[in-house]
């Protein structure tokens, strides 16, 4: 949602508005939503199932946490601000 440049409440205004992105953001976050809802239901304790909490600097140490954040924080701003330069698409 964050990529196609809306959030959950504002997409489905937005994506009334014909911007192809947020259709596609919508109807992922609808499918995900869905498959996790029905999973959850069908095994009880699913969702503890998925994995552990990790604690980064336990693992990494405190600099290869912060030097792991900070490239994750840079790689997700520069794709971020390559989506925003890229034209709307009409439809």
């Amino acid at each position: 949602m964050t990529l196609a440049g809306g959030c959950g409440a504002a997409g489905s205004g937005r994506a009334g508005e014909g911007q192809v992105k947020l259709w596609v953001a919508l109807a992922c976050f609808a499918l995900s939503a869905s498959l996790v809802r029905g999973s959850s239901r069908r095994r009880p304790g699913f969702c503890r199932s998925l994995g552990a909490a990790v604690f980064l600097p336990s693992t990494l140490g405190w600099a290869g946490a912060i030097v792991l954040i900070v490239a994750i924080a840079l790689g997700w701003a520069m794709l971020a601000t390559w989506n925003g330069r890229q034209p709307i698409q009409r439809g």
